[in-house]
């Protein structure tokens, strides 16, 4: 393991954070949207190879819905759809080593511009201030970071003789392709050819389907209208073998016109589930879930997206970490054995790739140096079966695996650590062996194992993944004076001394595995999701108010300013319940200094430029203070000695944005404190 400072090491027992200039500039309404709905068109920056491959053409733009994708080349665009194996799930057990997450079966429908110009200009437009990301190998095979724009819609620009082509997003499901007929411009020359399973044929209706019933897709009947007054013109698909084009009644050829169809996937399945929470110290939030391969994305405290990594994981699920600064580590539940470090921009520091692992929960230690690993398969040397071990947050090395529960096929499926740095968790049924809780001290050893009273599923909880039933659940909180676990329709309180039930509580809609989500804040207020609202309880889990929101809940974390962070089935939310916000070794204080002898604070923070820290005590014996600034990792990155005064002015200007620690040093005085540099 790589030595810290104690700055960093003592991280929480010096606890600071964000006086009211810092929450000020945050909002506290409450708010809620759906994150795997983006919609948008993404340019080709490189992570389109393997279609490019295999469509042996080049790929402009890709659209992604669900399991419906779209790509766009110069004289074409092809929609790949995905179907599962839900069979291949139906087992209660799974060999890791033999048995992977199926590989979904594509059918590709093609329909090419026919005649299209050879010099027509394809451009995205609207472009969306957060971009994709993605960490995949080049030509060579090295692996590398790939930066893709976005954009609202793409326009194919005189596609045909004075004519454009329009693609957009439907608002339900699919997209809209719209024809614009300039002025005197021929509406035949646009002409589509179908290639593809099956054929095109029309329906009573008037439209439009290409391959085979039960696998096709389908072009509504086209709207036509004049573009300046929307009045609707008659048309109409003309259809001669796999190819077709549009009829027009007779319109005004000095005016333009849109013919605007509608093309869709009739079996068109969506995944907009977001499957964990968390939030940095500067209240950005992150999310994971969506639908292989899996994504992970970052907002602004109001929600607004910054950037969105599409993980390289192809298979079953796994979970994420973020510490105060933003730097986040991600891993895959199972088979690859993939670890990914990533930056507060999204870009990968390190992915470790440790072959057939499973890792279906983690979390960060209290002084964030290292994080807690709940694995279940293992062939990793030193990695146990159904263990917790310890992960280094730098390099990735795992070690400390130890077994927790008394049986030997139960695996870890929940994963907390509590304000005094107890680590809880809670596992699923095993083949032979029933559920329990379970708790661990920091330096691993087992504080008891005992009987769950809840019967998890080994490939539960069922809102995984439409197709996919095995994940970790966030179904363990840990609080100062007590836990509590939840298997989201029942929610128990427990002795943080032998795991012993106090007391429980029926969660009102709440299902066994349909939903998840529990969390003890540091004033031992209790928050538990159900199937459509989050309820909050108080220490002795007495009803004290429910939130309702959008579909099921799956995770639940504190925000900032009293927020409660939510995510869930096709929705993430943060909702005004007067949370306090939970750290280990103590409570939320929402200072920004701690000295007991009251003599130092600092201000501005956030900072710009000069922070000033003020000395409330002037008749010091000591006419020099020390300074020291470190980064989150206990790097110094500053230190000078500077005259005593009332007020000292440290110029930070050239320091990068991010969370920093002071520590001053006068008399015999320390003074430690967390700033923000803007």
């Amino acid at each position: 393991m790589k030595n810290f400072s104690v700055f960093t090491a003592l991280l929480f027992l010096i606890l600071t954070i964000f006086d009211q200039a810092l929450i000020a500039q945050t909002s506290s309404q409450s708010w809620s949207l759906n994150p795997y709905d983006e919609k948008v068109f993404i340019e080709n920056a490189g992570q389109s190879g393997e279609i490019e491959s295999l469509l042996k053409d080049k790929v402009l733009f890709s659209f992604k819905q669900g399991n419906t994708a779209f790509f766009f080349c110069r004289d074409k665009y092809v929609v790949r759809k995905a179907k599962y194996d839900n069979e291949a799930f139906a087992l209660e057990t799974h060999d890791p080593a033999t048995e992977h997450f199926p590989s979904p079966a594509y059918s590709y429908f093609t329909f090419s511009l026919v005649n299209a110009n050879p010099s027509v200009i394809i451009e995205g437009r609207d472009q969306s201030p957060a971009p994709h990301k993605y960490y995949l190998p080049d030509a060579a095979g090295k692996k590398r970071m790939l930066t893709a724009s976005s954009y609202s819609y793409v326009i194919y620009q005189n596609v045909y003789e004075n004519i454009d082509l329009v693609f957009s997003p439907h608002e339900k499901n699919g997209l809209k392709y719209q024809f614009v007929i300039h002025p005197h411009a021929d509406p035949g020359a646009a002409k589509i050819s179908y290639e593809g399973i099956g054929g095109l044929s029309l329906d009573e209706s008037g439209n439009l389907h290409a391959g085979i019933p039960g696998e096709e897709i389908m072009d509504f009947a086209p709207h036509t209208f004049y573009a300046d007054d929307g009045i609707a013109i008659p048309s109409s698909y003309a259809v001669k073998g796999n190819t077709f084009s549009f009829n027009t009644n007779d319109y005004d050829k000095s005016k333009t016109i849109l013919i605007d169809p509608w093309v869709i996937d009739p079996e068109f399945t969506d995944q907009n589930k977001a499957f964990d929470i968390a939030s940095d110290f500067l209240g950005n939030i992150y999310v994971f879930g969506g639908h292989e391969p899996w994504q992970y994305k970052k907002f602004d405290p109001n929600g607004n997206l910054l950037w969105s990594f599409d993980t390289p994981f192809q298979e079953w699920y796994g979970a994420f970490a973020v510490e105060p600064g933003g730097f986040s580590i991600i891993v895959e539940g199972c088979c690859g054995g993939n670890i990914i470090r990533l930056n507060p921009d999204g870009d990968v520091e390190w992915n470790i790739v440790n072959g057939v692992d499973e890792y279906w929960r983690v979390v960060y230690t209290c002084d964030y140096t290292n994080l807690y690993l709940a694995a279940g398969y293992a062939s990793s040397p030193g990695l146990q079966f159904t263990s917790i071990s310890l992960l280094d947050a730098l390099t990735g090395e795992i070690s400390n695996s130890t077994n927790v529960f008394e049986g030997q096929t139960s695996e870890p499926r929940a994963l907390a650590v509590g304000l005094d740095g107890s680590i809880y968790t809670v596992s699923c049924t095993g083949t032979y062996d029933a559920n329990e809780v379970a708790s661990l001290t920091p330096s691993f050893s087992v504080q008891f194992s005992v009987p769950s009273g809840y019967n998890l599923l080994y490939n539960g909880p069922l809102y995984a993944n439409g197709d996919n039933t095995t994940a970790g659940q966030n179904g363990v909180s840990g609080g100062k004076n007590f836990f509590c676990t939840s298997d989201g329709a029942t929610l128990i309180k427990r002795a943080i001394s032998d795991g012993d039930e106090l007391t429980s509580v029926s969660i009102t809609n709440g299902s066994v595995e349909g939903n998840s989500g529990v969390l003890v804040d540091s004033c031992d207020n209790v928050f538990a999701g159900s199937s459509d609202a989050v309820i909050k309880y108080d220490s002795d889990l007495g009803f004290v108010s429910s939130t309702p929101t959008n579909g099921e809940v799956y995770c639940l974390a504190a925000g900032i300013n009293g927020a409660l962070l939510v995510a869930g089935n096709g929705f993430i939310a943060s909702l005004d319940m007067s949370v306090c916000r939970k750290f280990c070794g103590g409570k939320y204080s929402g200072v920004t200094m701690v000295n007991a002898q009251d003599q130092f604070s600092i201000f501005p923070n956030p900072v710009a430029d000069e922070l000033t820290i003020d000395a409330h005590i002037v008749n010091s014996k000591d006419e020099k203070t020390k300074i020291l600034i470190t980064d989150m990792l206990g790097r110094k990155l500053m230190e000078k000695t500077m005259d005593y005064s009332k007020h000292m002015v440290l110029n930070v200007e050239r320091l990068p944005s991010g969370i920093y620690f002071l520590k001053a040093e006068n008399d015999g005085t320390a003074f430690s404190a967390r700033f923000v540099k803007k």
